[in-house]
């Protein structure tokens, strides 16, 4: 019998103690794994609470443990080479874009996430400054800052 069941990951070892009717004891040798049962962890850098990043800023993932691996990832539908356990992509094209990333860890656990962020144009310094000090000072002048 099991005295006490498993009820965390981590390492684990079992050995099984046996006695027969005649008093004879023997003890198995100790067998040692691994007990897992969380998915992958994924981390997402470069993004806001609003899963935006501006245009020129970096955006990575990666995964929170280094012994987990990538099986696929897929940004906007293509497939990208899984060359790191970090994967960074720097000048998107500004938009809306999806990715789709799958990982397996060594115990088989699997995840499976898809991830909509955008980019976002930025305005030069002067151009933003400008158009702040307009909609501030002039109520009636409004100046869409998507045609820009």
């Amino acid at each position: 019998y099991i005295k006490d069941p498993i009820t965390e990951n981590g390492k684990c070892s079992v050995s099984l103690h046996v006695k027969d009717s005649a008093g004879n004891e023997k003890t198995s040798e100790e067998i040692q794994f691994f007990y897992d049962t969380q998915k992958p962890v994924i981390k997402i850098e470069g993004l806001d609470q609003k899963s935006e990043c501006e245009y020129g800023k970096q955006i990575g993932i990666l995964l929170e443990n280094k012994t987990d691996q990538w099986e696929k990832v897929i940004l906007d539908g293509k497939e990208q080479k899984l060359e790191h356990h970090k994967i960074t992509w720097k000048e998107l094209a500004p938009g809306k874009h999806v990715l789709h990333l799958k990982a397996v860890d060594q115990a088989g656990n699997k995840t499976d996430q898809r991830i909509i962020f955008k980019i976002t144009k930025v305005l030069p310094k002067a151009v933003k400054q400008f158009m702040d000090f307009i909609s501030h000072r002039n109520k009636h002048f409004r100046i869409c800052k998507n045609v820009l």
